[in-house]
């Protein structure tokens, strides 16, 4: 069995970390998982649950999937636990690139993560199929029967029902952030949905771990190994910031720099005049408002996941002083 030493290891050295999810990660927030023995699949109802959330009951018997699902399936009052939170953390210090989840319930995003790709959607997004207004999930939880727009269409949940596809753009971003990834952590989840288990092939990174309470099919391939609540284990784990992120916002800094610096040399050269003192201050806004957007690109990109406000400051810092000692060496009454 593998060791938290080895698991604190491997997440200190990667840089670019995909979490991918399913049941498990959700059950220490005291939302049931389907196939364990005390799982929704093995409660009783007067339909199985399998049918119940499939595209041609919801369309055949619309009233009774919104008895089930208001009963099992919307847990609003759930909250992110140490697995959701951990990620949130990790994601902050540049290490987490994304997370791939199989879960409805939002409870990453609750948590602070941002970069969340939901393959099998949400329940906090529900819309008119009429219309396509929105409608939040406390909506759906108050009302009665079957759930109807101002418009009169039937209001339906953005969860991926058996026998419905999974959203292009959710499997592309998905897809995506594994193949970047140079470690990917598969946790609480059986590996035998379908086609969602299929993504971890795409990985072409340095460490497998995965994590959960029943051994899967999977493990034999895995680097790492355990047997152990998600939440548990990685709640344990000391998130060190990225070192690259550091370095990253400093030559975000120095390109600032260096763009100012050849602007205010040409400007120096062609406007060696009075107004040479505003063509610095021109430039010099220049450079600022390039670290500025670089800054910017990196987060929106994925290139980081985010960058703290100490993080930048520093960078702006750095910048800044190296505008400074180029105004003191171009000033025209240097001698």
């Amino acid at each position: 069995m593998s060791t938290l030493e080895q698991l604190q290891a491997v997440i200190d050295k990667s840089q670019r970390i995909v979490f991918f999810g399913g049941a498990g990660v959700s059950t220490e927030s005291g939302i049931p998982d389907f196939r364990s023995v005390d799982g929704l699949y093995n409660q009783k109802y007067d339909y199985p649950p399998e049918q119940i959330l499939s595209h041609t009951f919801f369309e055949k018997h619309t009233d009774e999937f919104y008895r089930f699902y208001r009963d099992k399936m919307l847990c609003l009052d759930k909250q992110p636990n140490q697995a959701h939170l951990k990620l949130a953390e990790l994601e902050q210090a540049g290490k987490l690139l994304a997370v791939v989840t199989q879960n409805i319930d939002g409870l990453h995003q609750a948590a602070g993560s941002r970069r969340v790709y939901e393959l099998h959607g949400s329940v906090l997004r529900n819309h008119c199929r009429r219309c396509r207004k929105f409608y939040s999930a406390e909506f759906i939880k108050n009302s009665k029967g079957v759930p109807t727009c101002d418009c009169g269409g039937v209001i339906k949940p953005d969860v991926v029902l058996y026998e419905e596809g999974l959203d292009d753009s959710t499997v592309n971003g998905a897809l995506s952030a594994i193949m970047q990834a140079d470690t990917l952590i598969i946790a609480g989840t059986s590996l035998t949905v379908y086609p969602a288990a299929g993504f971890i092939r795409y990985f072409e990174g340095d460490t497998i771990v995965l994590i959960n309470r029943d051994k899967t099919p999977f493990d034999r391939q895995a680097d790492l190994v355990f047997h152990d609540k998600v939440g548990e284990l990685l709640g344990q784990i000391v998130v060190n910031p990225s070192s690259s992120l550091f370095a990253l916002v400093l030559s975000v800094g120095f390109s600032a720099v260096t763009t100012y610096s050849a602007a205010s040399r040409l400007s120096h050269a062609v406007l060696c005049s009075p107004r040479y003192a505003s063509s610095i201050l021109s430039v010099t806004a220049l450079g600022l408002v390039i670290l500025s957007a670089l800054c910017r690109m990196l987060m929106a990109s994925g290139t980081v996941s985010s960058l703290s406000p100490p993080t930048i400051i520093t960078g702006v810092s750095v910048a800044l002083i190296a505008l400074t000692a180029e105004v003191s060496d171009l000033s025209p009454n240097k001698k």
